[in-house]
């Protein structure tokens, strides 16, 4: 968990936070953020599940989900313009290529209340994709650091190690943490 200032660009959210905290080289891999829409729950309450039937409930969810999922079509990725970044030739066929630049985006353009959330795709090639979310906003500045000090972002809490890069994604993370555990000889493919 990180508490950052809602004055930051999203690229010096990028590279200034967020790759050091993953342990990840900054400029190395292409990314890109896009908001994310959060699928409504219905409410959980007796009243609500017993005057509804499963199918009913089942509808409401795949309703939202498509409303959700229509929304995020029309989301504009954001990322940079231009990179050296070894993979950002895959921007075209992941994200069609069309971004807004990252340097005239700050946080508080796209994550301005409490669930609001961004996707958070960092390495094209792999696509490690994040969801960063909005828990508490605190008062204060114009630049949204407030009171709580004066950096521009600080570890609130985490646990365990984020995946090396140049992992091959998900499934290479998985096979390699397989070999350090010793269910997989090194030499294994995947």
């Amino acid at each position: 968990r990180l508490r950052v200032s809602a004055s930051l660009t999203l690229r010096e959210l990028h590279h200034q936070v967020l790759c050091p905290v993953m342990g990840w080289t900054p400029h190395y891999h292409a990314y890109a953020f896009r908001r994310v829409h959060v699928v409504p729950h219905p409410p959980n309450n007796k009243e609500w599940n017993e005057s509804n039937s499963t199918q009913d409930r089942l509808r409401f969810h795949q309703e939202q989900l498509a409303l959700c999922a229509t929304a995020m079509r029309k989301e504009m990725w954001v990322g940079p313009k231009a990179s050296g970044a070894l993979d950002f030739n895959h921007t075209i066929f992941y994200i069609g290529g069309a971004v807004v630049d990252d340097s005239q985006v700050r946080v508080l353009d796209l994550l301005q209340e409490e669930g609001d959330a961004v996707q958070w795709v960092a390495d094209l090639g792999d696509w490690w994709s994040h969801t960063i979310e909005v828990e508490e906003v605190r008062g204060g500045e114009e630049d949204g650091i407030g009171d709580w000090d004066s950096s521009i972002a600080s570890v609130i809490a985490g646990e365990q190690n984020c995946p090396p890069e140049d992992q091959d994604g998900v499934t290479g993370y998985i096979r390699l943490q397989q070999q350090l555990q010793g269910k997989v000889s090194v030499g294994a493919g995947g």
